[in-house]
């Protein structure tokens, strides 16, 4: 037991630095990068989603290499590239580097966050997934919140260069020794498995794993309602969020005011997601996700409002809480809606695959409203075509999707 609490700690630790750079402090930057290089909120929203979508493309082969060479090697090599491409990010004059340094900081993100710790957190705790995925993913949230706060406050008062500098210490000193010491793959009756048997055929449970293989899972239907799901679901409510501090500012709200906003998104998730994924062993996997599907379509919602058609100013604030509480749920459930619907055969690389999906979504959604505002000067467009989009899928998860497979 004592191994396990310093592996699942050590998880928790990925996550909180992971999201709390790769996404919090890394959109925190736009507003100094916008008005030092006059790069436009489409630029920077489209290097947002070409980092989302490496993360995207990487993570089924995480998954698999998960699956393979175990969670520990994975995420050691994952923390020593994102240290790298954070540390490079800091030294960026041109566009092209802005795009390289962020793509190599969200390969590393990839191989050291969601995929492989969440696959270690169900292989540790086959009965009590739910809960144990709560607190790890609480990391998320809470990494959101401290390390988005603090960000805030660094860039304004010392600017983003020293807190880019600042972040990739954090990494090298702090993550990289934890992972390292901290991380262990699971067991078999309390016996390490040897990597060279570290396979799907022979996989690392304290008890006799079971389900569809990857092949089986992408062969049935509800493996692509969940898939589109998770993609629109994240392409709106990530969309969303990435515009937060822009949407805030053209409001009137002062600079301080729009980060300290972004930064209390991620203390909404860390609520959201430990509850969500403690519910999870307690309710349906499905109502679950469809009731989190539906209110994370409130944060647009509000959005298109309060800009196109005058809903209260004061309802903006609202918007970052609701995307913490909601639209924050799917990348804290997706192991366990893998192990649902599929079972804990191939967890790893069908959690893999899935994420894609996810991510994907979050990688797109953001260039897509980017761009689009550019080009109709509002929100309105974008946002509703990604609404409806999910709203679809939503209905087919509804009514034609099992998620009742039985580990």
């Amino acid at each position: 037991m004592h191994t396990k609490l310093w592996t699942i700690s050590t998880g928790w630790l990925c996550l909180f630095t992971g999201y709390g750079i790769i996404v919090y402090a890394y959109l925190l930057c736009f507003e100094s990068w916008h008005q030092i290089f006059g790069w436009s909120r489409g630029l920077l929203s489209v290097s947002f989603s070409v980092g989302l979508v490496i993360v995207a493309f990487t993570s089924p082969l995480v998954g698999k290499m998960t699956d393979v060479v175990g969670p520990r090697k994975v995420i050691i090599a994952g923390t020593l590239v994102l240290a790298t491409g954070i540390a490079l990010l800091a030294t960026m004059e041109h566009q092209w580097q802005l795009f390289a340094y962020y793509g190599l900081a969200s390969l590393g993100f990839s191989m050291s966050s969601s995929v492989p710790v969440s696959a270690m957190v169900v292989k540790w705790f086959p009965e009590r997934k739910g809960l144990f995925n709560g607190i790890v993913f609480s990391g998320v949230g809470t990494g959101g919140f401290v390390i988005g706060f603090l960000s805030g406050q660094l860039i304004t008062g010392l600017g983003w260069v020293i807190t880019l500098n600042l972040l990739a210490l954090w990494i090298f000193l702090v993550q990289l020794p934890a992972v390292f010491f901290g991380i262990r793959n699971p067991t078999v009756s309390g016996t390490p498995i040897p990597t060279n048997k570290y396979t799907s055929s022979n996989p690392p449970s304290s008890t006799k794993d079971d389900g569809l293989t990857l092949k089986e899972s992408i062969k049935s239907h509800e493996f692509w309602i969940i898939a589109i799901l998770l993609f629109s679901a994240l392409a709106s409510s990530t969309a969303t969020f990435s515009q937060i501090q822009p949407f805030l500012l053209d409001l009137g709200y002062s600079i301080s005011t729009a980060n300290l906003f972004v930064s209390i998104n991620g203390l909404a998730a860390v609520i959201s997601k430990f509850a969500y994924s403690f519910l999870s062993d307690r309710f349906s996997v499905k109502k679950i996700l469809i009731y989190a599907s539906w209110t994370a379509l409130i944060g647009p919602i509000l959005m298109v409002g309060v800009t196109e058609y005058d809903f209260p100013r004061y309802l903006s604030l609202v918007v970052p809480v609701i995307l913490g509480s909601s639209g924050t749920a799917f990348s804290a459930l997706i192991a366990i809606i893998s192990a649902a619907a599929f079972g804990r055969k191939q967890i790893g690389a069908i959690t893999g695959s899935l994420g894609f999906a996810l991510l994907l979504g979050m990688a797109l959604g953001p260039g897509f409203v980017g761009l689009l505002f550019e080009i109709t000067l509002g929100y309105l467009i974008p946002i509703t075509v990604l609404i409806l989009f999910n709203v679809i899928f939503i209905i087919l998860l509804l009514f034609f999707t099992k998620m009742e497979y039985q580990t």
